[in-house]
């Protein structure tokens, strides 16, 4: 029969638990992050392939499918990675309850390695979504280029100097 304090186990286990929690959690929004920059990528895709927008409007809308289609490899690839660091953890609670449970010095190495390297990974994932979230700057401005009566170049071209960023709305067309 094993000799084991199911107590410390749980008691032992419950930190690394909350930490894989944690990761699904930060998974869920990585995963709603890629269906949303999918979503955006599919829509201008339709709306080229549909063929009546202008010139000017085509040449927005494949730099949109440009922008899109690169926040989607790059949302992908965190959500992998947000995936790997995940199963990292839950492997390292599992390594964790084996070592309390037996005393294997082995779960031991195995959960430090799993659980630095799952923690290592969500940073990482982290900074993918920076990454992303800095490829869709240039959205805001892309969108509204080719309709001129939303355009306030001068505006727009002073804060582009500046280093300062535009507002989400367009602006209110000159009456």
């Amino acid at each position: 029969m094993m000799n084991f304090d199911l107590k410390e186990v749980l008691n032992t286990a419950a930190p690394t638990a909350s930490l894989v929690f944690a990761s699904w959690l930060f998974l869920q929004l990585l995963n709603m992050r890629f269906e949303g920059a999918m979503a955006r990528y599919e829509r201008a895709i339709d709306e080229y392939r549909e063929g009546k927008a202008d010139e000017k409007r085509k040449e927005t809308l494949y730099e949109l499918i440009s922008l899109h289609g690169r926040r989607c490899v790059q949302m992908r690839r965190a959500l992998h990675t947000g995936l790997l660091a995940a199963m990292l953890l839950v492997l390292s609670l599992v390594a964790a309850t084996i070592h309390l449970a037996f005393g294997a010095p082995v779960p031991k190495v195995v959960t430090l390695v799993c659980s630095i390297t799952g923690l290592s990974l969500i940073i990482a994932a982290a900074a993918m979504v920076m990454v992303e979230n800095h490829l869709g700057r240039p959205t805001l401005r892309r969108q509204f280029e080719d309709i001129p009566e939303l355009v306030d170049r001068r505006t727009e071209a002073q804060a582009d100097k500046q280093g300062l960023s535009t507002t989400l709305a367009p602006s209110r067309p000159k009456s």
